[in-house]
């Protein structure tokens, strides 16, 4: 049986693209999952179609909350999330169909608490071909405060953590870097670490 993953999508003032995110993640190859979408105070049409989601999908939930920004927005999901693993995506960005069950595989593969892809960047909805060959970076204990550094890990957002792992950590309110932050202190709690060279994250800009 599958395991349950959580993907929790902070939403702020995204109606443009707000639908496209949903929907590719909704299309996720890998079907155990619920997704949380945080409306952070939006006051454009955000809330309304998030709302408009749940209704043909029982596996997505909305949480309305006053604006707390970023952070607040990501710890009020992980507050809330059932999965046993928790993954992070943005709402103006959108993730390729089998991101959830690439990084699971190289999860179970391994026993690891935590698998990280790459991120494109794009400008439409059309991300560029890539070679679908490529060989996953085993880290060990001893080697992942290194991997942190090298690999210049900054986004949440191409990760796969497991809850457990998380455990009280939270993103830093108020302030700057705060995937930063709060990667520094899931890195710390590390006995492996997968990183996967493919890019099936979407970073929208």
């Amino acid at each position: 049986m599958q395991k349950l993953v959580s993907i929790i999508i902070p939403v702020f003032r995204t109606e443009k693209f707000i639908s496209r995110c949903i929907d590719s993640v909704k299309k996720q190859t890998y079907e155990q999952i619920e997704i949380i979408l945080v409306d952070d105070g939006s006051d454009d049409s955000s809330p309304q179609i998030c709302d408009r989601y749940t209704l043909d999908d029982s596996r997505i939930k909305v949480i309305h909350k006053e604006n707390g920004g970023l952070s607040s927005a990501r710890n009020a999901g992980i507050d809330i999330a059932q999965g046993e693993y928790i993954s992070f995506v943005d709402s103006d960005d959108y993730i390729a169909e089998d991101m959830i069950e690439t990084l699971m595989n190289a999860i179970e593969k391994y026993d690891a608490e935590l698998a990280m892809i790459k991120y494109q960047e794009v400008k439409s909805s059309q991300p560029r071909k890539q070679i679908s060959l490529y060989e996953e970076t085993i880290y060990l204990k001893d080697e992942i405060e290194a991997a942190f550094h090298v690999l210049k890990i900054d986004s949440v957002c191409v990760g796969l953590y497991k809850k457990e792992c998380i455990g009280n950590t939270r993103f830093p309110v108020g302030k700057t870097s705060e995937d930063i932050v709060f990667n520094f202190e899931i890195f710390k709690k590390l006995n492996v670490f997968i990183y996967i060279p493919i890019e099936k994250y979407y970073y929208y800009y």
